[in-house]
């Protein structure tokens, strides 16, 4: 599994997450099935980040 930073509209939004999955393709349709086919603001990118450098989308959207 590798790491991908992505930019993603939320409510109107741009919001940077990440998501883990085996490819590029891999991870925007994982972004897409979770936020919606015309979510993905920018193409998912690698990334080596060290965990606590980006904050999970899940972690800050709050249930209504």
């Amino acid at each position: 599994m590798n790491k991908y930073l992505a930019t993603v509209r939320v409510g109107g939004q741009l919001v940077k997450t990440i998501v883990f999955a085996d490819s590029t393709i891999h991870a925007k349709l994982l972004l897409q099935y979770k936020y919606g086919m015309s979510c993905v603001a920018t193409s998912p990118v690698r990334t080596n980040e060290v965990d606590g450098d980006s904050t999970l989308l899940d972690n800050t959207i709050k249930p209504k």
